[in-house]
């Protein structure tokens, strides 16, 4: 984009890809003016020298989903927006940027899913889509995750605050309806303890260590379900009748009436 920020801040907002479901030949702002839209970010750390975590920064889920929706014969109602935004630890500052400079008007963003960390340990039961239930877009995640044979299981930490610290929260403070998507912690073919321990085991040793590097004996299964369980949520999301919103009472539901007012 020509007109793209090169300050630090522009700099932490990496623009994936846009996948039109509008006519071909339209430029990114004939889209963003003319289309709602359906949003997926992931995290991607700041890079630095040691450019340490493979597992906080491999983002294949979100490369296939990107591939399988550009290779759609028949597009969907709505375009799709995926963004890589950086400096999550930074204090949500790619994410906080966007919200704050959008392509696409908050208005018009029909949701956001956000996919942060996976662990390559094999095929999952569960799904974790904390604060979807929020949004009038839980009957959609429902549908999805029955669809696949997934059990959807609530945060098991709720005492970290995590909704309040990834980076889809800037975009649900701009009223689009936005949660993370994680893996549940029932490996198939393991112990009822195993995510918990690889998830300490993981936190002592590897986070942001030289240590958190591509192993071989890494299963991709798990990652290849959860990327099938965003892609359809965000196609069943595109052909909407009506824009998702938060349910009556919801602290952002404010800032989406006013989003819609402002468009």
């Amino acid at each position: 984009m020509s007109d793209q920020d090169d300050s630090p801040l522009g700099r932490a907002l990496r623009i994936i890809e846009l996948l039109a479901g509008a006519p071909e030949g339209m430029t990114l702002s004939e889209i963003a003016a003319a289309t709602d839209l359906v949003m997926t970010t992931a995290h991607r750390q700041l890079a630095t020298l040691t450019a340490l975590g493979v597992v906080r920064k491999t983002k294949a889920e979100i490369v296939d989903m990107i591939r399988a929706w550009a290779a759609l014969e028949q597009k969907p109602r709505r375009s799709a927006l995926f963004l890589a935004v950086t400096a999550e630890e930074g204090g949500l500052r790619g994410s906080e940027y966007y919200a704050q400079h959008p392509i696409v008007p908050p208005g018009k963003t029909a949701a956001a899913l956000n996919f942060d960390a996976f662990h390559p340990l094999g095929l999952v039961r569960s799904v974790v889509v904390a604060g979807a239930e929020r949004t009038t877009l839980y009957p959609v995640v429902e549908q999805v995750a029955r669809r696949l044979g997934l059990e959807i299981k609530p945060d098991p930490r709720p005492e970290q605050g995590s909704y309040y610290r990834s980076d889809h929260f800037p975009l649900a403070k701009a009223g689009i309806p936005a949660f993370s998507v994680h893996q549940g912690g029932d490996f198939i073919g393991k112990d009822k303890d195993f995510a918990e321990r690889v998830f300490r085991e993981f936190n002592a040793r590897h986070y942001h260590q030289p240590s958190d590097e591509y192993r071989e004996e890494w299963d991709f299964a798990g990652l290849e379900l959860i990327a099938r369980f965003g892609l359809l949520v965000g196609l069943e999301t595109a052909n909407l009748d009506r824009l998702p919103t938060w349910k009556a009472g919801d602290e952002f539901l404010p800032a989406r009436e006013r989003s819609f007012k402002a468009h």
